[in-house]
């Protein structure tokens, strides 16, 4: 089963020349890595600037056999990390849904996080469903995907089994990417009802996390 990493990097104001530089270091470092299936990499510019990068592997194997070479947490961290605010976060996940409009190039994308107990992931993923597969008919997108997983805090090589995180019960990160070629296709998306309608009910489960970001 192939696995994603998704790898979001926060940096210090006034660094993203520099920055950027390093972290395509990074990038070019990790898609020719054995085992790497796709790679893409995301920049969001502001007052708290960040990157967001996502690797997806072969399979969990190929991730271990990467070992600490090919960590894009270990890598960011000694790369730039005079430049990091934080140690970036990084998530171990597999796919749960995906869509591709082949025809057209992505520009602007945004990223959904919300980390809930593992025993509402099948009632969330269904809710996610019902709400995403109308909006790939009814409005314009360019790429999706929706994934679950687990939060690395130590820059381990293996993927965590679970997050016990101010929590008793496991818990588990429901991990969403979307992605339009326009701006006006990004408004339209997220107008949408159905958009709507899906954020309302995320929130009742937990805090939602939403990453705008730009494709490099």
């Amino acid at each position: 089963m192939e696995l994603i990493i998704a790898t979001l990097a926060s940096i210090r104001p006034g660094q993203d020349i520099d920055s950027l530089t390093r972290i395509r270091l990074v990038y070019d470092t990790l898609r020719n890595a054995p085992g790497v299936i796709a790679s893409n990499l995301y920049q969001h510019r502001s007052e708290s600037p960040y990157y967001l990068l996502i690797t997806t592997w072969d399979d969990e194997a190929s991730w271990k056999s990467a070992d600490k070479r090919h960590n894009p947490q270990l890598l960011l961290s000694e790369t730039m990390g005079d430049m990091l605010t934080s140690l970036p976060r990084q998530w171990y996940m597999h796919y749960l849904w995906g869509y591709s409009r082949a025809a057209q190039q992505p520009y602007i994308a945004m990223a959904n996080l919300l980390t809930i107990p593992v025993h509402q992931l099948r009632h969330a993923n269904q809710e996610c469903l019902l709400h995403l597969r109308p909006l790939t008919i009814q409005a314009t997108l360019t790429f999706a995907f929706l994934a679950y997983g687990v939060t690395d805090t130590d820059g381990a090589s293996v993927p965590p089994q679970q997050s016990n995180s101010h929590s008793t019960e496991p818990q588990t990160t429901l991990f969403s990417l979307f992605s339009w070629s326009s701006e006006e296709e990004r408004s339209t998306f997220l107008q949408h009802p159905q958009m709507q309608s899906l954020n309302t009910t995320l929130r009742q489960w937990g805090k939602l996390e939403t990453l705008p970001l730009d494709l490099l």
